[in-house]
């Protein structure tokens, strides 16, 4: 990290050590003076032959001085790779960023070989506090690419968020704007319905099961959310007829959302028993 002044002259700088690299993407200068910075760290392990990262998030006073660090998502075990692209300050003097995900079953499928990364890739939300510490997140999947990019707080006391959604990262790809609120819990999403889509979802009100059928789409991925915008049950690079076992999920009403190509679409379905 470095800082200058207004004519481009070094005032500080700091490096925080990590175990092997460390990389920043955004920092914001905070109510108090200091300065949030997030990124990632690699720590030397191969993700089906592709390197392994976490977030990371470094707090420093008005001179650089490190006050806390934090690695959100935890330690990295096998094919959990997380990266992050935006931070900002709230009101509560914590902290909202968001960025992008593999997880293990997706970092199997094809790389890009002009990137070495994954095909497919999930957008991730995380709310912490002043000191560092969880307080909410969310992992939106996608089909293909899905990649947070900005993230900010709401007159209303929410969050919104931006994302990019495609194939390629350079060439192809729509814009996602996802808002929650104040607790996190997902109220909106640029979507489309899911007859757009080409996917016909029944029975719906279902109990036991529900069927996805595509009608028109090659390939597609679903996430079922509950009332509280958690993951109940997902699925990536899906093909043909899918019959989704709902039976452990309680009665009520959950989100669906479908993802195929650039698109991400929703539809409610009411569980009954």
């Amino acid at each position: 990290m470095i800082k200058t002044d207004s004519d481009g002259q070094v005032e500080w700088e700091n490096k925080f050590n990590q175990s092997v690299h460390a990389f920043g993407y955004a920092v914001q200068q905070t109510y108090d003076g200091g300065y949030l910075m997030t990124g990632h760290s690699y720590d030397n392990n191969l993700c089906w032959g592709f390197p392994s990262y976490n977030v990371i998030i470094i707090k420093v006073d008005s001179s650089g001085s490190e006050l806390w660090r934090s690695v959100p998502m935890g330690t990295i075990w096998g094919c959990m790779t997380y990266a992050a692209h935006s931070i900002r300050e709230t009101s509560d003097s914590g902290f909202v960023l968001c960025g992008m995900s593999y997880v293990e079953s997706i970092c199997k499928t094809a790389a890009d070989p002009d990137t070495g990364l994954p095909y497919t890739s999930n957008m991730i939300l995380y709310k912490g506090d002043k000191d560092g510490n969880y307080v909410w997140s969310h992992e939106i999947y996608g089909s293909y690419k899905t990649m947070g990019t900005f993230g900010t707080e709401t007159s209303d006391g929410g969050y919104i968020f931006t994302a990019y959604q495609g194939i390629d990262y350079a060439t192809d790809g729509d814009a996602l704007v996802i808002k929650t609120n104040s607790v996190g819990t997902l109220v909106g999403l640029d979507e489309r319905s899911s007859d757009e889509l080409g996917v016909a979802v029944y029975p719906n009100p279902a109990s036991a099961f529900i069927i996805l059928d595509p009608i028109a789409t090659a390939k597609y991925s679903f996430s079922i959310y509950d009332g509280l915008g958690r993951i109940v049950l997902s699925g990536n690079e899906m093909k043909g007829k899918l019959k989704v076992n709902i039976s452990t999920l309680t009665y009520g009403m959950y989100h669906l959302r479908l993802g195929s190509d650039h698109h991400l679409m929703s539809k409610k379905i009411i569980i009954t028993k």
